[in-house]
């Protein structure tokens, strides 16, 4: 009996986390004109749990995390351009995002320009 509590106890555990399945989100970070910004700071964080992912482009200004679904506010920083801050809504799926940032040094937040996630 024990045992079989114990194999049940782990499926569960299994199945849930079949069910949280996470979302990509990927993109890019220019300037206005279109050149790649490397080595701009993504800022990623769930305004339920707070929890924060933190990533910096590449070469060719692209990022990708792995979130799960729910709620964020995105902060995207790069020296010499404004702050772009955005409040996401992702779903199951991959949700590919463009972010230009201008020159200068004040902060632009886009309050609530949500995003919903569909397949592609």
């Amino acid at each position: 009996m024990r045992k079989q509590l114990g194999i049940i106890a782990i499926f569960c555990v299994f199945a849930d986390a079949a069910l949280a399945q996470n979302v990509t989100l990927r993109g890019t970070v220019t300037d206005v004109m279109g050149a790649t910004l490397s080595k701009a700071r993504v800022a990623v964080e769930n305004l339920e749990t707070h929890k924060r992912s933190k990533i910096k482009t590449d070469a060719l200004g692209g990022f990708t995390i792995s979130l799960q679904p729910g709620q964020y506010r995105m902060v995207c920083k790069a020296k010499n351009f404004e702050t772009y801050s955005q409040l996401l809504t992702l779903e199951k799926a991959t949700v590919e995002i463009h972010i230009a940032l201008r020159t200068g040094k004040a902060t632009l937040s886009v309050l609530h320009r949500e995003w919903t996630a569909s397949p592609l």
